[in-house]
């Protein structure tokens, strides 16, 4: 069974998150990029965690079937998908700086769920494994003017629910109950723990 050790730190992230990046290089490993060209669409019906867990899936198995010929890649793929939900409606990326206003105007002095579920799939035996870990989050209340100024920084389009945790957007949250690193984007305990109990991680955290 292949493993990642201190020796072979290497997955594919099937992610182009610079979030996630950044995470799973801080704890050691050397994470090799993959995109997931999978559509991030609810279907009908859908109940929101089935949605993530859905698409934690997906986009692992896309990324595996399209590195069929590259056996020189790492063995293990992760994936994730985050939304936030609010007043039992799933809110994605912002379609434009409309839709991002109107995210924060309504989530503020409110609270909102946020949800990440992740995926670890093993190439070489098409094991994987999906769990889903959420974190209740308060807002303080926002001024049009404060969202409009965070707005201007850019920095709500790429992200679910129109905010990032751990830069700007840090300033709007007054608690967190549950995992922050889930509202981040990835839930990096669970991540590394999940991995062990599937057998593909050895001797962590790692030693230089």
């Amino acid at each position: 069974m292949a493993q990642i050790n201190d020796t072979n730190r290497r997955f594919i992230l099937a992610s182009g998150s610079p979030r996630r990046l950044e995470l799973m290089s801080n704890l050691g490993f050397e994470p090799e990029v993959r995109v997931s060209s999978i559509p991030e669409q609810r279907q009908p019906e859908e109940s929101p965690t089935d949605y993530t867990r859905r698409l934690a899936l997906a986009k692992a198995e896309d990324v595996r079937d399209s590195l069929e010929d590259e056996d020189a890649l790492p063995d293990w793929i992760l994936a994730a998908d985050t939304i936030v939900i609010f007043d039992g409606e799933v809110l994605e990326k912002p379609a434009d700086a409309d839709d991002a206003f109107q995210m924060l105007r309504n989530m503020s002095g409110r609270d909102h769920v946020v949800e990440t579920s992740f995926c670890w799939l093993q190439r070489s035996t098409g094991r994987s494994s999906v769990c889903t870990v959420q974190a209740d989050v308060e807002f303080r209340e926002l001024t049009d003017e404060m969202i409009h100024r965070y707005l201007d920084s850019g920095e709500p389009f790429d992200k679910a629910g129109s905010y990032g945790i751990q830069l700007l957007g840090s300033a709007f949250v007054r608690s967190v109950d549950g995992s922050y690193f889930a509202v981040v984007g990835l839930p990096v305990c669970e991540v590394v723990e999940e991995l062990q109990k599937l057998g593909g991680l050895e001797g962590f955290p790692f030693r230089t």
